[in-house]
């Protein structure tokens, strides 16, 4: 089995998958918050336990990669991969797509690696052109040409730091969950918050996928493939997306573990 772990501001997120190189069936996934303080150890006793409660032996595990945003983990990462599961851990870096596809980004060590996993997962599973939303703790737009080249995007502040800056920074409007509105024109606070957060990003995002149509300027139709933990919740709004896929990075992972175990 291989352990693919992506390691985002909010959350740690995990997969597992078969070590078949073909086979990019997700057996079994978990997520945990990250906390850039936590030690080897919590780590390998947190990782075992939600292995075992998804019925996946910890003996198992005979491969495992990570991508990061949050370097100060990392070595966290790195020895509880190789002290819990006995395996050499492999970092994703900006350097392992260069056979793959060209990265148009004026720096790209500086680029998230989420974002580039992401765009290789769609190339390796879907079509290009495309273009890649990750909602996560901040919603990321990703631009892959048909030539599977990565263009860059924009990032966006989060639904979560949206909602949680317009509580923090307003002295009556009260703490609410996330919610599908009915309605634009709401008749409670609570209602007209959960609107508010709801169509501002639906509409940021029906906004931002047609402008980048526009300056991708190509042939073949732009697909559009949502990730994150709340894809669904906007994609139900939202006619600009096409593709929900939940373990994008996930999935890229596991394919990038399989191009470097092949050499």
């Amino acid at each position: 089995m291989i352990l693919t772990i992506d390691v985002g501001n909010s959350n740690i997120e995990s997969g597992i998958f078969s070590e078949e190189p073909n086979d990019q069936k997700l057996i079994a996934s978990f997520r945990i918050g990250t906390n850039r303080s936590i030690t080897t150890d919590e780590l390998g006793i947190m990782f075992k336990e939600m292995l075992i409660h998804n019925n996946v032996a910890p003996t198992s595990i005979t491969g495992g990669i990570y991508s990061s945003v949050v370097p100060p983990i990392n070595h966290s990462i790195n020895k509880m991969i190789f002290k819990y599961f006995n395996c050499n851990p492999v970092l994703v870096t900006h350097e392992d797509f260069s056979d793959v596809m060209a990265v148009r980004y004026d720096e790209p060590n500086k680029l998230g690696t989420d974002r580039l996993v992401n765009a290789y997962a769609v190339i390796k599973l879907y079509s290009t052109p495309a273009i890649i939303i990750d909602f996560g703790t901040a919603t990321t737009f990703c631009a892959v040409s048909g030539r599977n080249e990565y263009l860059g995007g924009l990032i966006i502040p989060g639904i979560s730091i949206s909602l949680e800056a317009l509580v923090n920074r307003t002295s009556k409007l009260p703490k609410v969950e996330l919610g599908t509105p009915k309605r634009v024109i709401e008749t409670d606070t609570v209602r007209g918050m959960q609107a508010g957060i709801y169509y501002e990003t639906v509409e940021s995002v029906n906004g931002i996928v047609r402008r980048m149509k526009q300056e991708m300027s190509e042939e073949k139709p732009i697909s559009v493939i949502a990730t994150g933990g709340l894809s669904n919740f906007i994609a139900h709004g939202s006619e600009e997306i096409d593709i929900v896929d939940d373990f994008l990075s996930l999935k890229g992972l596991k394919i990038l573990y399989n191009k470097e175990k092949r050499g």
